[in-house]
């Protein structure tokens, strides 16, 4: 396997994309004509499941976007299924320590580097190229770990120093609430937050993550070093498509 993303990243470059939750592939069949690096599979919050998940790694095997997947938890039983029905990056909810983030990364790979089980399903395209699989997943998946507590920012430098975590995702929404600030994106003590996040990715070489709410914060974000953003949820921006459409057309304000 190869994984884009993973070399795009190691290369330097800043990474977009969508985080899809509707379990639509004709809708994914769009993202995948945006231009974008990859898409996130978010099992964490909506209602799909592995079967649909795979389905829309299935619609995006034409494409050159990388499939994420979110799992629901840090478990490597989890894990395991995700890998092996296709996704090559996996981002882990509420990482708060170093020894969360070890569990993760375990997780991801074969022994003896960790404890991933071995199985002939889609992602070794049903045990066709299962040893030719197996000889570089362990390079090429990757690792995503969420910064999502005021305990995983206390943390910061020792998640980040973790071997095989390849970005930190700072979830915005869930770390403002933890904090008791929640949703207050410009308040002190969450941009002190952001700052201790990124000084810590920065000198550990690893990239950092994070949600974008809108245009300017896009490039907000890029300027201040991010290099995984995710440009916004597939459900948000249909639900505002549709809201403004018949807006519109009913001469609505």
């Amino acid at each position: 396997m190869k994984n884009l993303l993973k070399h795009k990243l190691a290369a330097g470059q800043t990474t977009y994309g969508l985080i899809i939750t509707l379990g639509s592939t004709e809708l994914t069949e769009l993202a995948c004509t945006l231009g974008l690096d990859w898409l996130w599979i978010d099992l964490e919050h909506s209602g799909m499941g592995l079967e649909t998940a795979q389905m829309l790694m299935h619609t995006m095997q034409f494409s050159d976007l990388t499939p994420v997947v979110r799992i629901q938890w840090n478990d490597a039983a989890l894990v395991k299924r995700v890998l092996d029905i296709g996704a090559h990056a996996v981002v882990f909810p509420m990482v708060s320590s170093a020894d969360e983030a070890q569990t993760a990364v375990q997780a991801t790979k074969y022994p003896p580097q960790g404890i991933r089980g071995v199985g002939g399903h889609r992602a070794q395209r049903l045990g066709l190229d299962g040893e030719q699989y197996r000889a570089t997943a362990n390079d090429e998946t990757m690792v995503i770990v969420q910064c999502e507590t005021a305990e995983a920012v206390e943390n910061i430098e020792q998640i980040v120093a973790v071997p095989g975590v390849d970005v930190l995702f700072l979830g915005p929404y869930d770390l403002s609430m933890s904090m008791g600030i929640g949703g207050q994106f410009q308040h002190p003590d969450f941009l002190a937050a952001v700052d201790k996040v990124l000084a810590a990715c920065a000198a550990a070489g690893v990239p950092a993550g994070i949600l974008a709410l809108d245009a300017a914060d896009v490039a907000h974000r890029v300027q201040q070093g991010f290099r995984f953003i995710v440009l916004g949820v597939d459900a948000t921006i249909y639900a505002q498509a549709m809201q403004t459409f018949v807006n519109q057309a009913l001469g609505r304000k």
